[in-house]
């Protein structure tokens, strides 16, 4: 089933796994919110991030504060991508 945000558009979800990746965070939301500005969809990011050791959450927290479509959760050991993944459907809220 489609979930339909205020606006009427279909909400998109993208899931971002992240294991050790502070020095992109910041560029990949700056893309992210460029590429989807004009989208017909409302869009979310959903980043969780595997038990990183450098300074990811807080990087994926700080853009979270910048863009309101930033989602996130976060293992406190890395698990691996599938479970990352797992982790990534159930916290997305669209399709």
């Amino acid at each position: 089933m489609r979930k339909m945000t205020n606006s009427g558009k279909v909400l998109v979800s993208t899931i971002v796994p992240a294991l050790n990746e502070e020095g992109n965070i910041d560029e990949f939301c700056r893309q992210f919110a460029e590429m989807t500005g004009t989208s017909r969809f409302d869009n979310e990011l959903v980043f969780i991030d595997d038990g990183s050791t450098d300074a990811t959450l807080m990087r994926i927290k700080e853009n979270a504060s910048k863009y309101p479509f930033i989602r996130f959760a976060s293992h406190g050991r890395n698990r691996g991508l599938t479970e990352s993944l797992q982790t990534g459907f159930a916290a997305a809220s669209g399709s």
